[in-house]
């Protein structure tokens, strides 16, 4: 540290500290550098998701959404569906999402306030014996 700096610094407090001297938007309690999205905020962007699929899906599809959870970083989510019965394969439900995935996306962009709509990665679960 430089003396005039030092010197300063010492007259406006008692003792100098490795981290006077440094701008405090450049700390974070993290350490990361702030250009990640808090949890909530991407946990408040899946309920929005959730909301506007869930209302979208045909009858047809004998699909239930089951989650919308956050993909690898806030621009993709994954949306979690299970098969209603048997009637529908595992191919032909993937199909299906894949063949009405710019209707999701189109009716989920209505619920969420955001510019862009994130990507959505569709996945079947597997129908669970009871």
């Amino acid at each position: 540290m430089k003396n005039r700096l030092k010197d300063a610094l010492l007259s406006m407090a008692g003792e100098i500290h490795p981290d006077d001297g440094v701008d405090p938007s450049a700390l974070r309690r993290d350490g990361n550098s702030g250009r990640r999205e808090k949890p909530r905020k991407l946990q408040a962007l899946c309920k929005q998701m959730e909301q506007g699929i869930s209302m979208a899906i045909p009858a047809r599809l004998d699909l239930t959404l089951i989650s919308v959870s956050p993909g690898s970083d806030a621009s993709t989510v994954v949306a979690l569906f299970q098969r209603t019965n048997d009637r529908v394969s595992y191919s032909d439900a993937c199909e299906a999402l894949d063949y009405h995935s710019a209707f999701f996306r189109q009716e989920a962009a209505k619920e969420i306030s955001r510019r862009r709509v994130p990507d959505i990665i569709f996945q079947v679960s597997p129908i669970v014996a009871p």
